[in-house]
């Protein structure tokens, strides 16, 4: 006679993981889940003793705590412009909200789920930067709350408060651009929230999983990576070992995602926009992330961002080395699903190949949720220590590289002062023209139309779209050249850095566009020949937070 085996992580709201294995005859006795575990976190159990909640009054009020610190920090960034995605997802979303048709009327190579997010929270709450501050915000609420629960579960009280608190400090990190509004804000919820369904091992809880994960797959398709890795490890994990059992796990996990890319291939397919949407979000991509190149360049490349990591240097080494302190011995499965979250998200991080730092945001619950593995495996008098470096240093970091930092000059060391010009140029283009003017800028800069209220007059409203010598690319050029001929915009702007696009410079000559201003060295500013505009001061005054210490030119 043997006693009854129980499920894994959080069944009954259990604290621990542990297996329930046999006593005494007809008796249970619910084993520690993680070995060496300090006595703060667990308590031992017995057959009469109930299984401890989750949540706690005192939980609530230490998380509640965690969320207010978040929000606090990220309101330090709330004055910095919008970085060139963000505006141009909102550009596109608030084209979307007035009726206009993705990858036809506005064009972007992302899968549609960011633009539907914007365009129906702006829809709502309007297409101003502070919608989307706050969207992110709490995002990163929603986060750390599911960082708490996944290390609750697992770990314990305190070291789910270790890792609430420690994410509450160094998500703002402007490193991995944690204080912005990009999409990688919105995968980790999703993200660390299907991680918890999976720990969870039920069937509803593993389809809910596969849902938060084929959402995630929206806003970026990279998310395959950790699914597909997170899918081996349930597979390669399943107790009972039957081959119904380990079906029935698979399916539960899959079905979110082949739903949800169903329902959006058979939507594009219905709106005639089937073609349009695969060159877009597939075929371009495969040329984006150098889909040729070895994929082992990328995952050493991803290494190669001392910008990156600098800002929080220990928490990127400490929460990889928490991974060796994982129940490995006696809880296999939490070590496997959860390190098999890591790895996916390592590898959805490099596979473009480009090392944006936003990209590296993705790692960052992982990050914590290490640090907070390593916590928990020491004992008392060696984990306050710990604790308390750990919290010393990553505040240190966030306040030279963040919080002792203007608003404005905080993307300075990702991507220049373009952000910032960006802003200011688009005001002066605002002011320049009138309402349902066209405009066109030759690069990247969304922000000139988002700030300046005033429309891109062709779909591709970034350049870098437009170049490149493939099929597809000389096709969107005359996409291109066709729409700007019907709707021939009274200012564009023209800036180095770029190849300058044949069809632009063919359009400009044929409509005879005549100079309106410029800012040597930096911008040309071109107007039609029957619209000309008032006399502006194009010449930009970067803000003192730009100026090297030199004071010379950003």
């Amino acid at each position: 006679m043997g006693g009854r085996v129980d499920a894994g992580v959080g069944e009954g709201n259990q604290a621990g993981a542990g297996r329930v294995v046999a006593a005494r005859a007809g008796a249970t006795y619910h084993a520690p889940p993680m070995k060496p575990m300090n006595a703060e976190d667990h308590q031992p159990t017995t057959e009469a003793a109930a299984p401890r909640p989750i949540w706690s009054a005192v939980d609530v009020g230490v998380v509640t705590a965690c969320v207010l610190l978040l929000v606090l920090i990220r309101l330090h960034a709330f004055p910095a412009p919008l970085e060139t995605d963000e505006c141009n997802y909102a550009y596109i979303g608030e084209r979307l909200a007035e009726g206009g048709r993705l990858y036809e009327d506005v064009w972007d190579h992302q899968p549609p789920g960011v633009f539907a997010l914007t365009a129906v929270v702006g829809g709502v709450f309007g297409f101003g930067p502070l919608a989307f501050k706050v969207l992110a915000t709490v995002a990163a609420a929603i986060t750390l709350v599911g960082v708490y629960v996944v290390c609750r579960m697992i770990f314990g009280q305190r070291s789910a408060w270790f890792a609430a608190a420690l994410f509450a400090i160094a998500a703002s990190d402007p490193g991995m651009a944690g204080e912005g509004c990009n999409r990688e804000v919105y995968m980790n919820a999703l993200g660390v929230w299907a991680l918890a369904m999976v720990l969870r091992d039920r069937g509803w809880a593993l389809v809910g999983a596969g849902v938060c994960l084929g959402l995630s797959s929206l806003l970026k398709t990279v998310t395959a990576a950790p699914w597909l890795f997170v899918l081996v490890a349930v597979v390669l994990t399943s107790q009972p070992r039957s081959a119904a059992g380990i079906g029935r796990r698979a399916l539960a996990l899959a079905i979110g995602p082949l739903v949800i890319w169903g329902a959006t291939f058979g939507y594009f397919a219905a709106t005639g926009r089937l073609t349009a949407f695969v060159d877009a979000a597939f075929i371009y991509n495969l040329d984006y992330g150098e889909v040729a190149a070895p994929l082992g360049r990328k995952l050493i490349g991803f290494f190669d961002a001392w910008l990156v990591f600098r800002s929080l240097l220990p928490l990127w080494c400490i929460g990889v080395v928490g991974y060796f302190a994982l129940p490995w011995r006696n809880e296999p499965r939490i070590a496997a699903i959860l390190t098999a979250f890591l790895l996916g998200n390592y590898l959805a991080a490099s596979l473009p190949g480009k090392f944006w730092p936003h990209y590296y945001l993705l790692l960052f619950p992982s990050l914590v949720i290490g640090s907070a593995a390593l916590y928990s495996w020491l004992p008392t008098a060696p984990r306050k220590v710990y604790a308390g470096g750990m919290f010393v240093m990553v505040l240190a970091g966030q306040f030279v590289f963040y919080l002792a930092q203007e608003p404005e000059a905080l993307a300075a060391p990702r991507y220049g002062p373009r952000m910032v010009w960006a802003r200011d140029i688009g005001r002066r283009v605002g002011e320049a023209t009138a309402l349902g003017d066209y405009v066109y800028i030759n690069h990247i800069d969304v922000g000139v139309y988002y700030y300046g209220g005033r429309r891109c007059p062709t779909r591709y409203t970034l350049a870098t779209h437009l170049i490149g010598e493939t099929p597809t690319a000389a096709k969107r050029r005359s996409i291109f050249l066709a729409e700007l001929q019907e709707h021939p915009p009274r200012l564009i702007l023209l800036t180095p850095g770029l190849p300058f696009i044949p069809e632009l410079d063919t359009f400009i000559r044929a409509q005879g566009y005549v100079m309106a201003g410029e800012d040597p060295g930096r911008l040309t500013v071109l107007c039609l020949p029957d619209r000309p505009i008032a006399p502006t001061d194009w010449r930009w005054r970067p803000p003192a937070a730009l100026l090297p210490p030199d004071g010379g030119a950003p």
